[in-house]
Parts: structure tokens; sequence; C-alpha cells
């Protein structure tokens, strides 16, 4: 039995968020890998995660990989990687005092990127915080393929 994955499945953008998070890297000069914290009990999975010993610092990334109007929901779970991040910054800052743990929010478009750079609550805070936001466009042929995934999606969610 080969198994089929439903219409709602987000592999596509789970997929195109390792490029975000790649992309990242290159730009912090770091390689940064999926990685799965303990932290005070609980479990954190973040989508980039570097150690540079050399220089005392800590690298973490959260990607979204959608590249329309953001709709409240998501939204809400980009703003919850935020939260995830400065938690996950906060411990990593008691286990290694002195050094610095950088933050980044890295998309795959300008107009959802502007949702957080912008003069909104949400942008100040990330400012605030200190989370950058980064920008990685897609490929035409990528784009193609998250299109295909977040119109199956929708068909998903309606059949």
């Amino acid at each position: 039995m080969t198994d089929v994955p439903h219409q709602s499945d987000s592999k596509v953008q789970r997929e195109l968020e390792t490029l975000l998070v790649q992309a990242a890297g290159k730009h912090t000069s770091t390689t940064l890998e999926p990685k799965v914290l303990e932290l005070d009990g609980a479990t954190v999975n973040l989508d980039g995660y570097a150690v540079d010993e050399s220089n005392e610092r800590i690298v973490l990334a959260e990607a979204y990989a959608r590249t329309e109007k953001l709709k409240p929901g998501n939204k809400r779970k980009v703003l919850t990687d935020v939260l995830k991040l400065l938690y996950v910054r906060d411990a990593l800052a008691e286990m290694h005092p002195g050094w610095e743990v950088r933050l980044y929010l890295v998309l795959s478009s300008e107009l959802v990127a502007a949702e957080f750079r912008g003069k909104s609550w949400a942008a100040k805070a990330l400012r605030r915080f200190g989370v950058l936001v980064l920008v990685h466009e897609f490929s035409a042929e990528e784009l193609k393929r998250l299109a295909t995934a977040v119109a199956a999606q929708r068909e998903g969610m309606r059949g």
C-alpha cells in the first residue's frame, strides 16, 4: 500500500522552508540545520540552528514559505514562531552567558515581510526584541510548486 499524502499536506512548504533556512545560513555565514531542543522540560523544534563557537554566537531561524498577503491565522502562525525564537534565545542565553544569540525570521516575499517591517505593533515588537527579517525570493519553479501545493491544501480543506 502506498502512502498518498492528504491534499492539505504541507510537505512542499516544508521543503521550501528548508531553502529559506539555507539562504539564511548563507547570510549569516553559518550552516543552519533543523534542531530539536529540550528546554525546561519542553521540546522545541527549530527550523534553523547553528553554533559558532569561535565567535561565541548562536544563530536561530524560523522560516515561513508563503508569498500572498497574510490572513489572521497565518500571521498568528508566524508570530508563534517569533515567540518560540524569543523563548529559545532567553534559555540559551542562560546556558551560554556572554554569547550572542541572533534571531532570524526568514520569509519568501517582500509582501509578507512588509507585515513585519512596517508600523504595526508586530513589526515594532520584532525590532524591539531584535528579530531580524530576511527575505529570500523563490525561483519561478519554486513559486509554481508552492502555488500548486497551496491550491491543493485549500481544496483538501473544502473536501
